[in-house]
């Protein structure tokens, strides 16, 4: 036991948050993996159809795909907590949660995916890439949509920025640790339809985007409220498809030109477009927290 003991003191402490995120990310493809599975066997044997069939209802139907989204979020938010607590054994609010100012940064991540998705959108109609053909508005779709994203944009933060980035963050550089968790990132969509190369990289500065405001205060109502504006402005509100994935939006586009420059159909995350206008977000993003942090400390 001594021996153990000795061997596992030895391990460099980088090298062990590493192994813990390894670790998680295993379970999180068995357990959820597993459940998400489970699901949609019990669902398409209620609704008398193929595994392939309700697969493809919840591509285009938005109340098959938040019930698809409520087992998921589900799933992963348990696992998470299981995680944190018995693995990681820390109080579950100490991953992102504990912050005086979460209303304020809140309002300020949502904001920020806002005008960010907004000029992206404006400067795609501008240089032609993108025409706007019609209008039309579905509350019901509107109001799934709303869940939906903010499931998907609670559980992915809880994943990447609180259990991961902070993890890695106790072991190593925060840089180096944002960095990391923003390729694990990119990686997790390497799977999703019409992925590309350009794609890619963008999901991957997109982690660093959501990530930044993180290794400043350790918070993460900023990024959640970033990544869900993000998404539902650019699916259900500008008509783009959302890392792939296509929904009923109240803006009907079509775009025109080369994928590089619209996205294709991967949606705007695949334009190159995307690529300044987060990286500008992202050093104001930094540099205002780094302000904040020195009028905090200046107070002290």
């Amino acid at each position: 036991m001594a021996e153990n003991s000795g061997f596992l003191a030895a391990i460099p402490i980088w090298l062990k948050k590493i192994g813990i995120v390894i670790l998680f990310f295993i379970c999180y493809l068995i357990f959820v993996g597993g459940i998400i599975y489970g699901a949609e066997v019990i669902l398409s044997k209620q609704l008398v159809v193929s595994d392939a069939t309700f697969r493809e209802m919840v591509k285009t139907d938005s109340k098959y795909m938040l019930l698809n989204m409520f087992f998921n979020f589900s799933a992963t938010v348990l696992l998470i907590f299981i995680f944190w607590q018995f693995v990681i054994k820390k109080s579950f609010p100490e991953i992102g949660f504990i912050d005086n100012s979460w209303l304020k940064n809140l309002v300020m991540g949502m904001l920020c995916g806002v005008i960010a998705i907004s000029l992206g959108f404006l400067l795609c109609i501008m240089f032609g890439f993108v025409k706007v053909q019609s209008l039309a508005f579905s509350p019901p779709d509107f109001t799934n949509y709303i869940l939906i994203f903010a499931m998907v944009a609670i559980a992915e933060e809880l994943m990447t920025r609180g259990l991961m980035l902070s993890t890695l963050m106790d072991g190593m550089n925060d840089y180096l640790a944002l960095l990391i968790v923003a390729l694990i990132f990119g990686a997790m969509h390497l799977f999703n339809e019409n992925v590309t190369t350009l794609s890619f990289i963008n999901i991957c500065v997109a982690g660093i985007f959501l990530g930044i405001s993180y290794i400043h205060n350790r918070s993460l109502w900023f990024p959640i409220g970033l990544h869900f504006t993000w998404n539902f402005f650019q699916g259900p509100i500008f008509g783009y498809e959302v890392s792939g994935h296509k929904n009923i939006s109240i803006v009907e586009q079509t775009i025109h030109g080369n994928d590089t420059f619209t996205g294709g159909e991967f949606g705007f995350e695949g334009s190159i477009i995307a690529l300044p206008i987060m990286i500008v977000a992202i050093l104001a993003i930094h540099l205002y927290y780094l302000r904040e942090s020195s009028i905090l400390n200046n107070k002290q």
